[in-house]
């Protein structure tokens, strides 16, 4: 637009007989609108803050579920649920059918100790986190996921609470990475389950065994537990009701998220997984791989899971692949691991993102 104004004003300039200098041309836009209130509130911090909240947004592609609630949640299911609290390790842990043995129920373990309720926040989140030598922000965000825990019913309620927060800063749209069906099924099913490397034959293996047999009832299972949390979800937040909250207004999708340390067979029989639930779900829009990527597992089988996920890609059909690739720096790993990360990612795990 500038360079509109100086031709123009060359044009005047030989019409008129007069000089741009006279003619006077700016620079600098008249401001109105959000604009000319962002330009108001540059030095206003409190102002800015509630400005940028108010304003309308796309999605939010990158939410880790689990790490978008906030601790006193976790706390609070904690201590409704009858869970127990390892004080050691600060962390939440299931009751076994007989209780929490030597531990002691989150409850009954905090009651009026806010000494104890602000370690074990500041535990399962950033709060207060001040990085120092051998302990960073990347090695604190990771370390929370071992300390929380709750029931599987609490899937809706933490979904509703990461849909409010997103509503209430008017975020449209959420991609939720979430694992299910892992742990409690595919895991004991395929860890000792051998594996050769070559993603064929490891896909056989896989198809062939207890697995196979089961995945379409993990993916059913599945399915349901999604109705379930999403009728949770919409009724936490009073969706259809005449006082519906923030998140009833926004977009919940989600990205199913094998867990890359873990065993090659579980990693690669996820992937299958997510690749079923997929082609049944529309709210499941894609996949990723969770976990430290410096982590040695990860580091040792980082090509094997690409080569994993351009099997499935090329033979179950393309999928959305959002990857974690490249979060790595001088100094955290060997520099040959610097070298290709990304570019396999992008190359042969088919990661858009």
């Amino acid at each position: 637009m500038f360079k509109k104004m100086i031709s123009a004003c060359v044009g005047v300039t030989a019409l008129l007989g007069v000089s741009c200098t006279d003619a006077h041309v700016s620079d600098t836009p008249d401001l109105s609108g959000a604009a000319a209130t962002f330009e108001s509130l540059k030095s206003n911090d409190i102002g800015l803050r509630v400005f940028l909240q108010d304003i309308p947004k796309g999605g939010d592609l990158h939410n880790h579920l689990f790490g978008a609630v906030y601790g006193e949640s976790w706390i609070r299911w904690a201590e409704e649920d009858g869970m127990c609290l390892d004080k050691d390790a600060l962390a939440i842990r299931f009751p076994s059918a007989q209780g929490c043995g030597n531990l002691t129920t989150v409850k009954q373990a905090l009651g009026n100790n806010q000494v104890l309720r602000n370690e074990l926040i500041d535990k399962f989140s950033l709060r207060d986190f001040v990085p120092y030598a051998g302990w960073s922000g990347h090695d604190q965000f990771f370390a929370t996921f071992g300390v929380m825990a709750a029931l599987p019913s609490r899937f809706g309620d933490m979904v509703a609470e990461t849909a409010n927060l997103a509503g209430e800063q008017h975020v449209s749209y959420l991609e939720l990475m979430h694992t299910m069906e892992l742990f409690e099924t595919i895991l004991p099913m395929v860890a000792a389950l051998p594996m050769s490397g070559d993603a064929a034959t490891d896909y056989k293996t896989l198809m062939d065994s207890e697995f196979g047999l089961e995945l379409p009832n993990m993916v059913a299972r599945a399915r349901r537990d999604i109705d379930t949390a999403m009728a949770r979800k919409d009724e936490l937040l009073g969706c259809g009701t005449d006082t519906p909250k923030p998140g009833c207004d926004v977009v919940v999708r989600f990205l199913n998220q094998p867990v890359r340390t873990l065993p090659s067979s579980a990693v690669f029989a996820h992937m299958i997984f997510g690749w079923h639930l997929m082609a049944e779900d529309e709210r499941f829009v894609g996949t990723t791989l969770v976990a430290p990527e410096d982590d040695f597992t990860a580091l040792k089988y980082y090509g094997e899971h690409m080569r994993q996920i351009d099997y499935l890609y090329n033979t179950l059909g393309p999928r959305n692949v959002s990857l974690h690739a490249g979060e790595l720096w001088l100094g955290l790993v060997h520099p040959k691991e610097l070298r290709f990360h990304i570019n396999d990612a992008v190359k042969i795990g088919h990661a858009k993102r």
